[in-house]
């Protein structure tokens, strides 16, 4: 008798020890979760700003062919008014 209830006392410890393992568990398993959902928002916001640095670099790029553009104007020779005073002189007057 003495022996069944040494057993039934190691079976609710056994049970206690269980029942702590469990909560355990669904603790970790509740950490893991926020971890993953942590994790997905940070790989999102990375594909953001991933997005945001191709199109800041997209847009220097496009400014910096305009500076060019606007550069090599400015230092192009002026042909189109000296032609037009050149074909004024040939024509005469009359135009």
């Amino acid at each position: 008798m003495l022996e069944e209830i040494a057993g039934l006392r190691g079976l609710d410890d056994q049970a206690a020890l269980l029942q702590e393992a469990e909560a355990e568990l669904a603790d970790l398993d509740g950490r893991l979760k926020e971890a993953q959902s942590g994790r997905a928002r940070a790989e999102a916001r990375c594909r953001e700003l991933t997005s945001e640095v191709e199109r800041v670099s997209a847009a220097g790029e496009a400014l910096e062919t305009l500076e060019s553009l606007v550069r090599r104007s400015r230092n192009a020779p002026k042909r189109v008014s000296a032609s037009a005073a050149v074909i004024t002189r040939l024509l005469g007057s009359n135009y």
